[in-house]
């Protein structure tokens, strides 16, 4: 009997110490803080729906590693392949007729001369004055025969200065079809540190190393964007050692566009991009 006792007091005693270590454990762990955490993350993604029109990016966030590489007198020569001939992946537009449909993205070069003519003065700094000519793929699809094909021609004139900056950009853009000639004009001034000028160049080719990323997330009234720019890792096209970017876009309107860039470490410039069914690469 007294055996039995001894054993009901030593578990209660066991039971007593275990319930003590339980809430001493617990006292220990910041619950408080757990939930102000997750309440403060909801609140967040509350305020980035409310704030809409923010626009949450530090573009300067990108800094350039090396000055700009181009030299007096180069020439750079690209030339776009498409890969197969279904109707384009990165065609963004509306159809206006039956087989005809007007792109809202950026048509891509078909062809395309870009040469570093000199130096000139813009706003009293000293810049890189360069000139390109371009054939354009056509604004206008056609993917029916009886519809007449127009050429789009372009030339561009961009002053970008010693830090790489791209600080002006004026383009004429000549649409022929037929007889008929139509020109408009384009002026561009400082372009953001995250844009690209021709699948060419771009500022934030100057600030790629090998873990090199970037990401934005931009609010606006209708919806949210998101850019980013990053590394995917090396390659080597036509001798040249190149880092592997790839730069999305995404939004809800147009879905996501993938632009993939391969930049020359050395010079800094593309020697080929794809975007769709296209691939712009560097001839000479």
């Amino acid at each position: 009997m007294f055996e039995e006792e001894k054993s009901e007091e030593t578990k209660f005693c066991r039971r007593k110490v275990l319930k003590a270590l339980f809430i001493g454990v617990l006292s220990l762990i910041p619950i408080p803080k757990l939930l102000s955490q997750q309440t403060e993350k909801r609140q967040l993604k509350k305020q980035v729906k409310i704030n809409s029109g923010v626009e949450p990016c530090n573009e300067e966030s990108i800094v350039a590693n090396i000055q700009p590489q181009f030299k007096i007198g180069q020439t750079f020569k690209y030339k776009a392949i498409r890969t197969d001939k279904k109707l384009p992946e990165d065609v963004v537009g509306k159809q206006v007729a039956p087989g005809k449909i007007v792109l809202t993205s950026e048509p891509i070069p078909i062809e395309q001369t870009i040469k570093i003519e000199g130096y000139e003065e813009y706003k009293d700094e000293k810049c890189f004055l360069i000139k390109r000519e371009a054939i354009l793929e056509n604004p206008v699809l056609q993917f029916a025969s009886e519809i007449p094909e127009k050429t789009v021609e372009e030339k561009t004139t961009t002053y970008i200065n010693e830090a790489g900056k791209i600080l002006y950009s004026e383009s004429k853009t000549i649409l022929k079809e037929g007889q008929s000639t139509s020109v408009s004009t384009n002026k561009v001034h400082s372009l953001p540190f995250s844009a690209d000028i021709y699948y060419f160049y771009g500022y934030w080719m100057l600030a790629l190393s090998q873990d090199f990323s970037w990401e934005c997330l931009q609010n606006t009234p209708k919806e949210q964007i998101l850019r980013s720019i990053k590394v995917k890792g090396n390659e080597r096209i036509n001798g040249k050692n190149c880092y592997v970017v790839e730069k999305l876009f995404r939004a809800e309107s147009t879905g996501s566009e993938i632009i993939t860039f391969w930049i020359d470490l050395k010079n800094r410039v593309a020697i080929q991009v794809k975007k769709g069914n296209s691939i712009i690469k560097l001839i000479f």
